[in-house]
């Protein structure tokens, strides 16, 4: 956890990444480490590079480096440090100010960048302005804690977004002058919004914890970010532990990718077909209790039952929370006002619906349907007129799936006292 910077670092902030992590079933080994508790192993390094003359002492104050920022902007150049205290010596220093330390970052040659995504990069070495270590404070910078803290845990790899691409030149001139062995990189393409815009509140930005918020499933979230950007010749729809069989950093794209709400919704709604229906009843279950107010725990089997029918419409959780409600709702039921206008038009054929399944015995998806259709030959009505008024009245609404298989589900007695419900 990267906590140097404690005007940006809040409790809430970190608490968010673990359970983030946690609901998308990403683990990790070791302990946590925070880069706050360090601090004295980065000054210890930063001290050495003082001693070895590869780092010195800066006396500019805020005032100094603004003036010299507002000059480099006049004469139109680039805004970087004037290394006015590199060859000073320690006489010179003015008495009551609080130095910062910089890196003598090396003003002749290159630097080379063999990135496994976006492959050779080189950069002039007087491009890069000697770098702050540690702040007038006393305070690491990022850019040295990470540094020592990758070396000191062995990571050998660092895979991040190509924004980061500055960063790792600037901290390969620190392991340089520290004579570490520098990792391998790989920075991925940045997403982007559909648009092709940096992603922000305004057009797509979600954090994890909206994401799951919104409805949808952690494994649909970890298949539409494994294909941003990553070139397999596996389904549309990748399942993430069939692609750690395939899976190479290195197939990553250049060129940064675009969000698709769209795409995620599609993929959402596959993964939610695909889910276990007990699962997905324990997970609607606290929506539809927000929702109704209440939540009768006697109805949870007849929820997990009807998952099969309503999860083929959905494409979140939300959605099939909403789709559920009617199955779990205390009677009477609310009755959407277009539903009732076509119940109040089909009271007669409302009571011959109630005789005609009134005696069937095995009341399953078969049975009601020859007792419909058996009403529907003797009255010379037609299945249009009756279907719309029994999801009216089981349902509450316009829609619904199936009805023959929602009647199965709800069982005769529950049927026959909702449609009792609506006859006047």
């Amino acid at each position: 956890i990267e906590d140097t910077d404690k005007d940006k670092v809040k409790d809430e902030y970190v608490k968010s990444i673990f359970d983030g992590l946690d609901w998308l079933g990403i683990d990790f080994d070791g302990e946590v480490v925070f880069q706050s508790k360090n601090i004295e192993r980065h000054i210890e390094v930063a001290n050495q590079l003082l001693k070895e003359g590869k780092a010195y002492y800066c006396y500019c104050t805020p005032e100094e480096l603004e003036q010299m920022k507002e000059e480099q902007r006049r004469l139109n150049k680039p805004i970087r440090y004037n290394e006015k205290w590199r060859d000073k010596c320690e006489a010179d220093a003015p008495s009551g100010i609080k130095p910062t330390i910089r890196l003598k970052t090396p003003n002749e040659g290159e630097t080379i960048l063999k990135d496994l995504i976006q492959g050779e990069i080189r950069i002039a070495n007087d491009q890069i302005d000697d770098m702050v270590l540690i702040r007038s404070d006393g305070t690491p910078t990022y850019m040295l804690s990470v540094v020592v803290d990758d070396h000191d845990m062995g990571v050998n790899t660092v895979i991040r977004t190509s924004d980061h691409l500055t960063n790792a030149f600037r901290q390969m001139m620190i392991i340089n002058a520290l004579n570490w062995d520098i990792p391998t990189y790989a920075h991925m393409p940045l997403i982007l919004s559909k648009e092709g815009e940096k992603l922000s509140k305004d057009n797509g930005l979600m954090t994890i914890s909206e994401t799951r918020e919104l409805g949808y499933l952690p494994e649909a979230l970890l298949s539409y970010l494994l294909g941003l950007g990553w070139h397999h010749e596996s389904e549309d729809i990748v399942d993430i532990y069939e692609a750690f069989k395939s899976f190479d950093v290195k197939d990553m794209v250049k060129s940064p990718a675009k969000f698709d709400i769209a795409k995620l919704n599609h993929i959402n709604g596959y993964f939610i077909r695909k889910a276990d229906d007990k699962r997905l009843a324990e997970l609607i279950k606290p929506l539809i209790f927000n929702s109704l107010g209440f939540f009768e725990e006697e109805k949870q089997e007849l929820l997990i039952k009807s998952m099969h029918l309503l999860k083929k419409r959905s494409k979140n959780l939300i959605e099939l929370a909403v789709m559920a409600e009617f199955i779990v709702e205390e009677r009477p039921i609310m009755i959407s006002n277009a539903s009732r206008k076509i119940i109040s038009q089909g009271q007669d054929i409302l009571r011959l619906v109630i005789k005609a399944i009134e005696p069937i015995q095995n009341f399953d998806y078969d049975n009601i349907k020859e007792a419909i259709q058996e009403l529907i030959s003797k009255q010379g009505l037609q299945i249009e007129q009756i279907a719309p008024l029994i999801r009216a009245t089981v349902s509450g609404s316009e829609s619904s799936p199936p009805i023959f298989s929602v009647m199965e589900i709800m069982g005769k007695d529950e049927i026959i006292k909702r449609i009792e419900d609506q006859i006047c």
